[in-house]
């Protein structure tokens, strides 16, 4: 496979360039934005726009330590492949400073969420902002200072299926929760 090959995606009857995809996706995004001027100026400046949560998207919060647990590994490629796993290829944002990721999820998961819902975690909705990376910040490292994406959105309304998201927390807080007990134990 050549790399155009590798950078092309096949959809019925057309050929799209990753470039077209992003775009389609800021597009995307874009409408969730109050004032999509200034969002594309904040994108331009530092990467991330703050967006509204709500009609486009929500926003599932996880703390890191429940991901990590989960994937069993606090080695950053690990946890993202088994992140992507988890989540069917949802796309998933984590801040690296506040050790939050944030599963985007489909408008009205936050009522469920609310019923069903793992301590620690939250649905961000309506009255919510996210700072949401641009589509092509997925980078990692001492040098990145903002959000980034650890799984990527591969199209617009490609969201994360919230039954997916609420096993993972439910399933890292089960596994840390053991962990530290251990721990505790043997202390």
């Amino acid at each position: 496979m050549t790399e155009q090959d590798a950078s092309q995606s096949v959809t019925v009857g057309t050929v799209r360039s990753r470039t077209e995809k992003e775009a389609e996706v800021v597009r995307w995004l874009l409408t969730a934005a109050a004032d999509k001027r200034q969002a594309l100026e904040e994108w331009r400046q530092s990467g991330v726009a703050l967006l509204e949560c709500g009609d486009v998207f929500e926003a599932v919060r996880i703390p890191a330590h429940f991901v990590q647990a989960a994937a069993a590994s606090y080695e950053p490629d690990r946890v993202d492949k088994y992140l992507a796993h988890a989540v069917f290829g949802g796309p998933v944002i984590i801040d690296p400073h506040s050790r939050w990721y944030y599963a985007l999820v489909p408008p009205g998961t936050a009522e469920r969420w609310r019923h069903r819902r793992v301590l620690e975690t939250d649905c961000l909705r309506t009255g919510s902002v996210l700072g949401v990376p641009h589509p092509t910040v997925f980078a990692r490292g001492a040098q990145v200072a903002h959000s980034y994406w650890v799984v990527p959105m591969n199209a617009p309304e490609a969201l994360c299926l919230p039954r997916a998201v609420f096993e993972l927390a439910a399933y890292g807080r089960f596994v840390h929760e053991a962990i530290t007990a251990e721990k505790e134990k043997g202390a």
